[in-house]
């Protein structure tokens, strides 16, 4: 890592950029400064790979679960140091601190395994007695959070819902007892959101493909109003007009067809 770090600071300075690049790494505890890591040197080729292959597959489902949030949210995003790959839903209350957040952890000494992990912030009372799906879920203490290991995900016989299972029952019990706008999910609902209801239908296999090509027409249909619109922006010659389009309705539309 010396030596990496020694040659990448040579040549951002034969280059004439004028880079500064903290020697220590973050939110590793007992990290060794870079210009004095002599112990990190190797590199396998195969774990890297299977390692970006798992969070190329992780980052879609974040994105479909982050799909179903009508209010303001992060994007996806891989955080330095942890390597967290995760995104955060807010509350929309004043007070913007307040927010669900979600992802996957590689681990660390407290928990040396990778798994998923949610949490709710402020914590609200009693959060830490809550029930999730799937049954390998539980309440950690030390790290004051949901764990799923990424283990259960992996030999589940469907990752992607067993994943987005745990999300929507883990983001459910955080908001529902921190009193948030139930509106903000589709099918939102308050006491009992863990559970079925009367009315609750899943897609059959066919009507996923269905919908999948139904979405694939409204983005044509969206950038084809985009183009109109710029179109008309461009000609100064007569006043801007509004082409009639309910992003809000498609929104919703696409929500429910996600789930």
């Amino acid at each position: 890592m010396a030596d990496f770090y020694a040659e990448l600071m040579s040549v951002l300075d034969a280059a004439g950029l004028a880079v500064e690049i903290s020697a220590v790494p973050s939110d590793i505890p007992d990290g060794i400064p870079f210009t004095e890591d002599a112990l990190h040197a190797n590199y396998e080729p195969e774990w890297a790979n299977r390692f970006w292959r798992a969070l190329v597959s992780i980052d879609r489902v974040l994105k479909a679960h982050r799909g179903r949030f009508r209010g303001k949210v992060s994007p996806v995003q891989l955080c330095w140091g942890s390597f967290d790959l995760a995104y955060r839903r807010y509350s929309g209350r004043p007070a913007d601190r307040e927010h669900a957040a979600c992802g996957f952890w590689p681990g660390d000494r407290r928990f040396p395994y990778p798994a998923f992990y949610a949490y709710t912030a402020p914590r609200p009372q009693g959060i830490e007695g809550a029930t999730l799906q799937p049954d390998a879920a539980f309440w950690s203490t030390d790290l004051g959070e949901f764990l799923l290991p990424y283990d259960a995900v992996r030999t589940s016989s469907n990752p992607d819902d067993t994943l987005l299972g745990f999300l929507d029952s883990a983001y459910r019990v955080g908001a529902d007892l921190s009193g948030w706008d139930t509106a903000l999910i589709a099918g939102g609902r308050r006491s009992g959101s863990l559970l079925a209801q009367p009315g609750d239908r899943v897609l059959a296999r066919g009507e996923h493909t269905a919908a999948r090509l139904r979405t694939a027409e409204m983005t044509d249909d969206i950038a084809h109003t985009r183009a109109r619109l710029r179109v008309q922006r461009d000609d100064r010659n007569r006043p801007r007009r509004r082409v009639p389009f309910a992003l809000d309705d498609i929104g919703g539309d696409l929500l429910e067809l996600a789930i």
